[in-house]
């Protein structure tokens, strides 16, 4: 009860976006997911372990899939 209390408090004296705390630790644990994915994105790219991929469509989704993810990230922070 005291959360619903606390949670309508906020969200009253404020503008911005409020959460409740069940889903800032639901965005924390996306985006370590998202942080843990991208770092075995770049660990296979600087070993070099991807000499069967030749598409070059593959890499501007890459491309494009890294700048998502840093935009989520400051978008959490």
């Amino acid at each position: 009860m005291a959360k619903e209390i606390r949670f309508m408090l906020n969200l009253a004296m404020t503008t911005e976006p409020v959460l409740l705390d069940e889903e800032v630790e639901e965005l924390r644990r996306a985006r370590n997911a998202v942080n843990t994915a991208g770092r075995n994105l770049a660990a296979i790219i600087r070993q070099r372990q991807y000499h069967d991929v030749k598409e070059t469509e593959l890499w501007e989704e890459v491309k494009k899939l890294n700048k998502d993810v840093e935009a989520l990230k400051k978008a959490v922070r």
